[in-house]
């Protein structure tokens, strides 16, 4: 385990209780630096944090927890690793927001379908991201590989598994024009993320079958 992986782990056990308390939804967020919110200006801005607020002024009988298990630099592997360690935070429900840092694709599918079962026998409800990149991006600009290989992987994995895959990748494309939403192929600006909470906060409730 990295020495980023160990601090998050101390944070995230310190912060949250265990279990949740009464009434108390906990969402697990996993991913690299753009699930930490690389890119947002304020720590406010950052699409985690966001849904958490927007999940919380919806009036539901019950309050919401999105820890964020997001750390710069992570490959499938080390969020695996992360994930096993933070199954005591008993989290009812988890995000999975990966592909850009992985290279190896073979290993990227075997990582992501252990992360998928790793959910499923801890009772844990699962939705994975398409993690987008800016539709500007081209195959050359990253030593990282097409993305859109590791994005059918995705979605062969969350159909395989029975879990459902957010095109995230396609959302913001769309919306590409309506402002500033990227600081550079990967990381998203304030707008980007407020784009992405938005579409979580549309898609998760239902998904999860909280509504």
């Amino acid at each position: 385990m990295t020495e980023a992986q160990r601090r998050i782990l101390t944070e995230l056990e310190a912060e949250y209780h265990r279990p949740p308390a009464d009434g108390v939804y906990r969402i697990l967020f996993l991913g690299s630096s753009q699930t930490w919110g690389a890119g947002a200006l304020t720590p406010d801005d950052i699409w985690v944090r966001r849904l958490e607020g927007m999940l919380n002024h919806d009036g539901r009988q019950r309050s919401f927890e999105c820890i964020n298990a997001g750390i710069s630099g992570l490959t499938s592997p080390q969020v695996l690793e992360l994930l096993r360690e933070l199954l005591p935070l008993r989290a009812q429900a988890a995000v999975v927001n990966l592909s850009n840092n992985d290279i190896d694709t073979a290993r990227f599918r075997a990582n992501l379908d252990s992360i998928v079962a790793t959910l499923a026998n801890a009772g844990i409800r699962g939705v994975l991201l398409l993690e987008p990149n800016s539709p500007e991006r081209r195959i050359t600009d990253s030593p990282h590989g097409d993305l859109a290989v590791k994005h059918k992987i995705v979605s062969e994995v969350g159909r395989a598994r029975g879990i459902p895959v957010i095109d995230l990748q396609r959302y913001l494309a769309e919306r590409n024009q309506t402002g500033f939403l990227w600081w550079d192929f990967v990381h998203l600006t304030s707008l980007g993320q407020r784009l992405v909470a938005e579409k979580l906060h549309t898609d998760l409730p239902t998904l999860l079958q909280l509504r």
